[in-house]
C-alpha cells in the first residue's frame, strides 16, 4: 500500500489578491490524491465561505477527510486562543486516533 502525503500552505484562507480560497485548496488536495495533508497558516475556526462552517472543517468534510488543529499563535493578539487562533492543521483519509500541539 502506498501513502501519498502533502503540505501545503494555505495563506490564510485567502488568495494573494485577497479572496477567499477554500475552493482551490480543495481542488488542488482531490486532484493531488493525497492522504494525508499538512496545512500550513490555518486560521481557525474562522469560517471561509460556503456554508458558513470553520474553513477547516468544511474543507475535511468536502473531502471525507478527518483533522485536527494546532493553534501557533493568537490571531489577532487577544486572550481568544483557540477562538480566533492560527496555526497548523492535519488532515487525513484515515481517523487521527491522537495528536498534540505544544508551544
Amino acid at each position: 500500500m502506498r501513502m501519498r502525503v502533502m503540505t501545503y500552505n494555505i495563506h490564510g484562507w485567502r488568495t494573494a489578491a485577497g479572496r477567499p480560497n477554500l475552493g482551490p485548496v480543495m481542488r488542488v488536495i482531490r486532484e493531488s490524491g493525497a492522504d494525508i495533508v499538512g496545512l500550513n497558516e490555518v486560521f481557525h475556526p474562522q469560517a471561509v465561505d460556503g456554508d458558513g462552517l470553520p474553513g477547516l472543517q468544511e474543507l475535511a468534510q468536502s473531502l471525507g477527510f478527518y483533522f485536527v488543529f494546532g493553534p501557533c499563535l493568537r490571531w489577532p493578539a487577544t486572550d481568544s486562543l483557540p477562538e480566533s487562533s492560527y496555526g497548523n492543521a492535519l488532515i487525513s483519509r484515515w481517523p487521527i486516533i491522537a495528536s498534540a500541539a505544544t508551544s
